[in-house]
């Protein structure tokens, strides 16, 4: 939880020079002072949903060059980054189809409808629908022949179809999802 807008200031400073294009003295860079990451991905699992936008729109002032991704629950929208994705300063958006919970397992029944809702709002995003790659890691998992049927023919038109995000890659090459393993 980000408490206060001088939170989500700090955290966007943090961020910013120990491990993006930042290199203000004194900060320590945890991967080397040459390393630098190409991107932050909003995920908020607990805690509130306040400040967010204000960490997005701080840090995606520092400049260009960073890719910025949110990943979101499948059931639209997700409150905890609602606001955060309201400043349209993210490129993609990782649309979670699986997940724990009463409220994410209905949302795999109709997750084709619940991703093209995300896509719509988003025109501006690169919108990946997020799987599982492979049934050990949770319930949702889908059947690449279903992916097909139920989402591939029908989402892949759309204008902002961005891709697969394929949790995990351990898993992927283990099942061999996507057939790169």
């Amino acid at each position: 939880s980000l408490p206060t807008s001088q939170s989500a200031a700090d955290v966007a400073d943090n961020l910013w020079n120990a491990f993006l294009a930042g290199r203000r003295a004194g900060v320590s860079r945890p991967f080397g002072h040459e390393a630098a990451v190409d991107g932050v991905d909003f995920f908020i699992d607990q805690g509130g949903a306040d400040h967010y936008d204000e960490l997005a729109r701080r840090l995606h002032g520092y400049g260009a060059g960073v890719i910025w991704t949110a990943t979101t629950r499948c059931s639209y929208p997700d409150h905890r980054l609602e606001k955060a994705l309201a400043t349209k300063v993210f490129d993609r958006i990782h649309v979670r189809m699986y997940g724990a919970g009463e409220i994410e397992r209905r949302c795999v029944i109709s997750s084709r409808y619940s991703w093209e809702k995300w896509a719509a709002a988003y025109p501006g995003s690169k919108v990946y629908i997020g799987l599982v790659a492979s049934p050990e890691q949770d319930e949702a998992w889908v059947f690449q022949k279903d992916l097909y049927y139920e989402y591939l023919q029908f989402v892949t038109k759309l204008p902002n179809y961005g891709g697969l995000a394929v949790y995990d890659r351990y898993y992927d090459k283990k099942a061999n999802y996507t057939g790169e393993g």
